[in-house]
């Protein structure tokens, strides 16, 4: 789900600013790079502690934020738009490296191959879901004569909610995990 959240939103970022916002392709490049320049910063220290879900928030405030930049486009929204991506950058940052380590963690050599495959998968998965999510709810809008703006700020909301939707899960069953751990002989 993070995957699918970033990835979507990554799709629609520069389309956010290029159409939506009327800037042009370097704005919309820019906009892009900030994310990645953030995740790549952030992702390459070491981690110090376990930053799943902050980073998960980050990343939904930003999409909240993409959706907001879209439907408010004041002077300054592409600079917003900018600054919101990067603080999606920041959130992958602290998230991915956790998250991909994790199931890898406490296994034995020979399970790690089926393991790391089946995270790969998922990574791919949700990456190809993100983009059906989010260029989905834009071709979809657009066809029906949404204006561009509005159908962007969809898909950017959208794709916030499956990242909200994602911890509510996690923290269920983070909860139902920690509540079935037996007590005692």
């Amino acid at each position: 789900m993070l995957c699918l959240a970033y990835f979507g939103g990554a799709g629609l970022v520069s389309l956010g600013v290029i159409e939506g916002l009327h800037r042009g392709a370097v704005a919309g490049s820019i906009a892009v790079g900030a994310g990645l320049l953030a995740w790549s910063l952030t992702g390459a220290r070491p981690p110090r502690s376990d930053l799943r879900m902050p980073g998960l928030t980050l990343l939904i405030v930003a999409l909240a934020t993409e959706s907001i930049a879209q439907l408010v486009p004041r002077g300054g929204a592409t600079v917003i738009a900018v600054a919101a991506w990067a603080i999606g950058g920041l959130g992958m940052g602290l998230s991915y490296p956790r998250l991909c380590a994790a199931p890898l963690a406490d296994l034995a050599p020979e399970q790690v191959a089926t393991v790391a495959t089946g995270v790969e998968f998922a990574e791919l998965a949700g990456t190809a879901m993100g983009a059906l999510a989010g260029g989905g709810v834009y071709s979809l809008a657009d066809g029906l004569g949404v204006s561009a703006p509005a159908a962007i700020a969809t898909g950017f909301a959208l794709l916030a909610g499956l990242a909200v939707l994602t911890v509510v899960l996690a923290r269920r069953a983070r909860h139902s995990l920690s509540s079935a751990v037996p007590v005692g002989p």
